[in-house]
C-alpha cells in the first residue's frame, strides 16, 4: 500500500509541474489553441491502473468519446511474522481492461479559467479481461510452537485466489488536452490527467491449502465476507496525447 501511495503522490506532483510548465508555453504558433476543437487524438497513459493506449473523438467542444486499453501487472513479496514464525507472503495481481467513456466539459465558457475549461466529468464502463489477485503464504524455516518443532516440509502452502467479474462502471473527473507544444501544423501535444474509480463486483474467493494447512480451506467463506468491501478500484493517471485540430468557424 505504501508503494501505491508514493506512486500516486509522484504522479500528482509531476502533473502539477507539467501543468504550470505548459501554461508558460502557450505563446507560440498556437496561441489560441483553446479556441479550437480536437477532432481525433491518440495517446498513452500511466498510473494506478498500469499503462495503456487510448483514442478519443470530440464531437463538439463539450462532448467527447474515449476508448482505452490498460494493463496492470501488480505484485509484491515480503516476509511477515506471526507467533514467532516467519512467512513468505507473495501477492500478484492482474488487471487488464478495455473501456469506453463519455466526457463532458460543463465549464467551457470563455469567462472561466483555462483549468475549468479543460475540466471534464467522465462516466463509462470497462470490461476486465482479467481482474484477479493471487495471495500465497509459505512458511520460512520450520514451525515453532513452544518446544514443538514441525519441519517446514510438513506444514504446507496456503493460497487464495480473488477474482472480480468482468464488467465495471466508472466515474471520475479529468483535465483534457493541456497544451504542451506542436509538432507540425494541424496538431498538437496535450496533457491529460484522470482521477476516478471503477466500481467492481463483489469478489469471489477460492482457497487451496495442503498438508497441515489443509483445514484452512474452511475459512474461504470468512475471507470472502471480509473482501466484500474491496470493490473500488481507484484510478489516478497522467497521459500524453496527440490531437488533430479542427478550427472553429
Amino acid at each position: 500500500m505504501k508503494y501505491q501511495l508514493l506512486l500516486i503522490m509522484g504522479l500528482l506532483w509531476m502533473s502539477s509541474l507539467v501543468f504550470f510548465t505548459a501554461g508558460a508555453q502557450r505563446n507560440n504558433s498556437y496561441k489560441n489553441v483553446e479556441d479550437m476543437l480536437v477532432g481525433y487524438s491518440l495517446g498513452a497513459h500511466l498510473g494506478t491502473q498500469g499503462f495503456g493506449l487510448n483514442a478519443a473523438y470530440a464531437t463538439s467542444e463539450v462532448f467527447a468519446l474515449r476508448l482505452e486499453g490498460s494493463i496492470a501487472p501488480l505484485g509484491f513479496s515480503k516476509i511477515r511474522s506471526w507467533d514467532n514464525n516467519k512467512y513468505n507472503m507473495d501477492m500478484k495481481g492482474r488487471f487488464y481492461n478495455g473501456s469506453l467513456k463519455v466526457e463532458v466539459k460543463p465549464f467551457r465558457r470563455a469567462s472561466n479559467s483555462l483549468l475549468m475549461q479543460k475540466l471534464a466529468v467522465i462516466g463509462g464502463a470497462a470490461y476486465f479481461f482479467k481482474a484477479e489477485t493471487d495471495a500465497t503464504a509459505l512458511l520460512k524455516g520450520d514451525y515453532h510452537y513452544g518446544d514443538i518443532v514441525i519441519p517446514n516440509s510438513d506444514v504446507g502452502k496456503f493460497k487464495a485466489n480473488i477474482k472480480w467479474k468482468p464488467w465495471a462502471p466508472y466515474m471520475g473527473v479529468g483535465i483534457r488536452n493541456l497544451y504542451l507544444g506542436s509538432l507540425f501544423k494541424g496538431g498538437y501535444l496535450g496533457l491529460n490527467i484522470d482521477i476516478g474509480s471503477y466500481y467492481m463486483s463483489t469478489p469471489d474467493v477460492q482457497v487451496t491449502a495442503d498438508k497441515l494447512l489443509s483445514e484452512n480451506t474452511s475459512n474461504e467463506g470468512i475471507i470472502e465476507r471480509n473482501m466484500r468491501s474491496y470493490r473500488w478500484l481507484p484510478v489516478v493517471q497522467v497521459g500524453i496525447s496527440y490531437g488533430f485540430l479542427i478550427i472553429k468557424t
